[in-house]
């Protein structure tokens, strides 16, 4: 049995159809497993700024810009972050929603669905 030239066209066309649809899915894979990373970097010196603002200040921010400033006698130094920011100038996550804070707990967390918990 021999395949026509049209057959061998549409053999060649779907291998092609199919292999950059698995690349795209890997490319998409890879794109969130690089955004989750970014995201734990990031809790963890939000984290760590809101416990330093505690030890320094003796008492929780009122949100997280206030955790991303220091008081050093009296003067008030912003500390540089590599976080993108909305219009209030509130961080926001790697997927694109802020992060949240809890003034009680002085817990920050993720605005985006599903990583609520990290």
């Amino acid at each position: 049995m021999t395949l026509s030239k049209q057959n061998w066209y549409s053999i060649i066309v779907a291998a092609i159809v199919v292999a950059v649809g698995f690349a795209g899915f890997n490319i998409h894979a890879a794109r969130k497993a690089e955004k989750e990373q970014a995201m734990i970097y990031q809790l963890k010196q939000l984290r760590e700024a809101v416990q330093l603002y505690e030890m320094v200040q003796k008492a929780k921010p009122i949100d997280l810009k206030a955790a991303m400033v220091v008081t050093i006698d009296g003067k008030v130094v912003p500390i540089q972050w590599a976080f993108e920011k909305d219009a209030s100038g509130n961080p926001l996550d790697p997927f694109g929603a802020p992060y949240r804070f809890d003034t009680k707990s002085g817990w920050v967390k993720s605005g985006t669905a599903g990583y609520e918990s990290w």
